[in-house]
């Protein structure tokens, strides 16, 4: 499984059953769209940097960040594309990139116009904290910019998190690099979260997938 499809997936599963685009919705476009940013970020992460150490660490990062954009966006097309802003306006994108030194200098508009800006911009945060003991931890680091801060927030993106990675992907603290290293647990060519996405619905949605290309 692809990094795109993998995300898509994940997504899928951190809807609500009600809430789930079909094969046909517009609504999965945007979940491309965001997947495809998050794609395109952790192959080529700003700094070169991942959130994770180890041989799963790009499906890790992809995960990480498809659980902060459910928290943060609900991956709503009116959050990504900036039209609706959290913190008073002062937080934008799928991610919620707070204004400061989380967008490095980036305009609000190159944000807001660019999925794969914003998902390594968000990923850029997450390693800021890669050598914590615990993802718990990165979360709240992300959420609060204090990695000893819980919040409701960096809880439930620890707990989604949580949830992808259960079965597929080991996480623990490194000692030797001080890194949170990520190994698979089986063969990573049969990492899939198939069977957990409507089973009348996921063929015609990976159908469509061969055809979409992330939208602007």
């Amino acid at each position: 499984m692809d990094i795109l499809q993998l995300v898509v997936a994940a997504m899928l599963q951190l809807t609500p059953e009600q809430g789930r685009p079909t094969a046909t919705s517009p609504q999965l476009d945007t979940y491309v769209a965001i997947a495809g940013g998050i794609e395109e970020a952790v192959s080529q992460p700003l700094e070169g940097v991942l959130p994770f150490s180890g041989p799963a660490a790009k499906e890790a990062s992809a995960l990480a960040l498809a659980a902060v954009a459910r928290n943060e966006s609900g991956y709503r097309e009116d959050v990504r594309k900036c039209t609706v802003k959290g913190d008073a306006g002062r937080s934008v994108s799928a991610f919620q990139l707070y204004r400061g030194t989380s967008r490095r200098g980036y305009s609000e508009a190159a944000i807001c116009a660019d999925d794969t800006l914003a998902a390594r911009l968000s990923l850029g945060v997450l390693s800021w904290y890669r050598t914590v003991p615990t993802v718990t931890n990165m979360f709240q680091g992300y959420a609060s910019g204090n990695s000893t801060f819980r919040s409701r927030g960096s809880s439930n993106q620890a707990y989604m998190f949580s949830r992808l990675v259960s079965g597929r992907i080991r996480i623990q603290h490194d000692r030797a690099s001080k890194t949170l290293r990520a190994d698979f647990i089986n063969d990573p060519n049969q990492l899939s979260l198939n069977n957990v996405i409507l089973p009348d619905e996921h063929a015609a949605i990976y159908v469509r997938l061969t055809t979409l290309t992330p939208k602007q």
